[in-house]
């Protein structure tokens, strides 16, 4: 079904959450196998649909199971809707069943994707499964990114399937710029809210292994990203993972909460800024990690608990870091409250607290370029380490950094 008729309104009754009330609408037949269910807006710029609403209404698809990507790349998935080529326009409260990829936003000016659901799917090849797509490899006319001012607001995904290959809340990919996405939730996959802006070929790869690729080079393409105040359970991978983006990358993270995560916030090969403000990162297991970035040209963290982690913090090759997290252990022990290998011209300044023997180290430093940083030790309690002695709480190259810090400067209270 098409809705792209300008200045118009779809409604239903509800979305059929949890049983309730609801008005569904379903594809059926050998089409479901390959066909998008339902899309909200037009077919191009010149048939560019306005100030259209729809609200209120489940999407499902019936008879099959949907088949998988055809080229091994996300945006080639099929999709329960497709919202494109619309301005000044918004979706609230749907629901997607039974679609590989919940809802893909692309090509939107000043669009809205407000309240929704998707119940995750696989396809019969099982490889990915996605609740929110946002971008593409194609501006949005007058615009930097594939979408112009994008709000999604309060949608929710949970329980992925653990078979498939490649998992998340959102994917944010290609030409990502102008996106804001505040008060989402999700649990029980392989990636929360994962940002990108790589090649198609190289999203490819990456959906497939993991790896890095090449970044597009757009100008402008991956600014003005917001993420305030979402909530991401027990993903395994990470429950924010952003990557592979060039200089104009600028994200900013707000609140977030992120629970019992594989890694609760990733950073790597981002040539741009990344800030992340309040806030908490809590571990549920052993073995779970906080912060971990590798690569990336301003990083801020501010303000921001994480608690218990085995691994709360692990930084490299970074230079004009703000580091300023408070790190809390009571259970869970972890052997450094924080990492820096290779980083430079940094202020480093963190909390770490927690009962007797929670850390071996506070912050550790290491690497031929660690240098030129200032670094306070102020907060670092070692009445939390293994070995009660201020000689734990900061350690450069193996040693006691009171002792030898290199071109680094300790500041504060060092005892």
């Amino acid at each position: 079904m098409k809705w792209n008729a300008s200045d118009r309104t779809i409604r239903g009754v509800g979305s059929g959450y949890k049983g309730g009330t609801a008005s569904i609408l379903c594809l059926v037949g050998a089409a479901a196998a390959y066909s998008t269910v339902f899309q909200f807006g037009g077919d191009s710029y010149e048939a560019v649909a306005r100030g259209i609403l729809a609200h209120d209404f489940g999407v499902y698809r019936a008879g099959v199971i949907a088949n998988g990507s055809t080229t091994g790349d996300a945006e080639d998935c099929v999709k329960g809707v497709l919202y494109w080529w619309a301005t000044n326009s918004e979706m609230r409260r749907t629901r997607v069943l039974n679609s590989p990829i919940g809802y893909h936003v692309c090509l939107t000016a000043s669009c809205s994707l407000i309240d929704c659901n998707y119940e995750p799917s696989a396809s019969a090849a099982s490889d990915i499964t996605i609740g929110y797509l946002f971008g593409g490899y194609t501006t949005y006319p007058t615009f930097v990114g594939s979408n112009g001012s994008l709000r999604a607001e309060g949608n929710t995904a949970y329980v992925f399937p653990s078979t498939v290959t490649y998992t998340a809340h959102t994917l944010l990919f290609g030409l990502p710029a102008d996106t804001w996405m505040e008060k989402c939730e999700g649990s029980g996959g392989k990636k929360g809210i994962d940002i990108t802006g790589m090649t198609k070929s190289s999203m490819k790869t990456y959906i497939a292994r993991g790896d890095s690729g090449t970044k597009m080079t757009n100008a402008q393409s991956a600014n003005d990203i917001d993420v305030l105040s979402c909530r991401m359970d027990g993903f395994t991978q990470a429950g924010f993972y952003f990557h592979d983006l060039n200089n104009s990358a600028d994200i900013e993270v707000n609140t977030p909460y992120i629970a019992g995560p594989g890694q609760a916030i990733a950073v790597n090969q981002v040539d741009g800024q990344v800030t992340i403000l309040g806030g908490r990162m809590i571990a549920i297991n052993s073995g779970q990690g906080g912060l971990d970035a590798n690569s990336v040209g301003v990083l801020t963290i501010r303000d921001t608990l994480i608690r218990d982690m085995t691994y709360p913090a692990t930084i490299a090759n970074c230079g004009g870091v703000h580091f300023d997290p408070m790190i809390f252990n009571l259970e869970k022990p972890a052997t450094s409250a924080a990492v820096f290998t290779n980083v430079s011209r940094s202020k480093i300044g963190a909390s770490v607290r927690g009962a007797p023997s929670m850390f071996t180290y506070g912050l550790v430093f290491a690497g031929e370029t660690c240098g030129y940083n200032e670094v306070s030790t102020t907060k670092v309690d070692y009445g939390a380490m293994v070995t009660v002695s201020p000689s734990q709480k900061a350690r450069y190259n193996g040693g006691d950094a009171r002792a030898g810090f290199g071109t680094n400067l300790l500041v504060g209270v060092t005892g």
